[in-house]
């Protein structure tokens, strides 16, 4: 019988997607808005969902689109995008990543009072650790940056980052609920349904008569298949086997690959020493929770 992939590893790997996402995402905003990218990026992850359910003929998964658990997960989902992009369009992205890094606190909260997770006093310092971390690593140590943007962007990302939290916690919810679900299930599910609710608001907000290229059909078609479908089945992948707080945990080191790509693709963007420092102690916060869990396993093997 063949190991399993440790799912730490699977939703690392989808952090460094999905950080390099938003390195896709801001070359690709020079040409198309947000909305318009947003668009054409669940269009591509729908058609590529379809190609998978026919390819690996799981017709029968799409009939689980009638539970209700599907459009719950879906409408956060949407409504996160939605506030994401209003958002950031009337707040600085230093604020905006900072505010969406923080929504472990939710992550952590919702987890103890739903899921009924042990958030023991090493668990909040290392949570703490991580929070120092994502402050540094955005703000690069200038409480001056904070200044800037526009409180009505700031309340619509922190609403973004409230509602990922509880999609994060339900997700995980009903994996521990032994429902039937798989990862592809809700992987397929939601994606559809996700898009649906998403297009119409699209449409009207984004700009008429955008014109596409190759280098923008790349970056739609790696945000569509490899950010939206692969990153996703990673995640839930792993988070059906770790807590929902370590799951989100993880997900920090998006905020550092994203840093990372930036300093070195994108013009004005630096990491310096300031926001090196706290993407040290993102990974540190990481690695710290890691052994916790390992040593959690160990014993739990031991005794049984």
């Amino acid at each position: 019988m063949g190991r399993s992939i440790d799912p730490r590893v699977t939703t690392l790997v989808a952090s460094l997607i999905w950080g390099t996402s938003f390195v896709s995402v801001r070359f690709g905003s020079n040409s198309l808005d947000p909305f318009t990218f947003l668009l054409y990026r669940m269009v591509v992850a729908s058609l590529f969902g379809l190609f998978l359910i026919a390819f690996l003929r799981r017709a029968s998964d799409l009939g689980m689109m009638r539970r209700r658990e599907v459009w719950y997960l879906a409408m956060l989902n949407s409504g996160a995008f939605l506030l994401q992009y209003l958002g950031l369009a009337m707040t600085t992205a230093t604020k905006g990543a900072l505010i969406i890094g923080l929504n472990i606190f939710f992550i952590a909260l919702l987890a103890m009072v739903l899921l009924g997770e042990r958030i023991g006093g090493k668990k909040i310092l290392t949570i703490l650790l991580a929070a120092a971390g994502v402050f540094l690593l955005t703000t690069k140590g200038d409480m001056a940056s904070l200044g800037t943007g526009g409180f009505t962007g700031d309340m619509l990302v922190f609403g973004a980052g409230f509602l990922w939290a509880m999609y994060i916690v339900y997700t995980k919810k009903l994996f521990d609920g032994d429902t039937g679900w798989t990862p592809f299930s809700l992987l397929i599910t939601v994606t559809m349904a996700t898009s649906m609710l998403i297009i119409a608001p699209c449409l009207l907000l984004a700009s008429p008569g955008e014109v596409m290229n190759p280098f923008l059909t790349v970056n739609v078609l790696f945000l569509g298949i490899g950010a939206t479908i692969g990153a996703y089945f990673l995640w839930l992948y792993g988070i059906e086997k770790i807590s929902a707080t370590f799951s989100s945990l993880i997900l920090l080191a998006e905020i550092v690959f994203a840093a990372m790509l930036a300093s070195l693709f994108l013009e004005g963007e630096s990491l310096g020493f300031i926001g090196t420092f706290g993407a040290v102690l993102i990974m540190l916060a990481i690695l710290i929770l890691n052994i916790q869990m390992s040593k959690t396993e160990a014993l739990a093997k031991n005794s049984s």
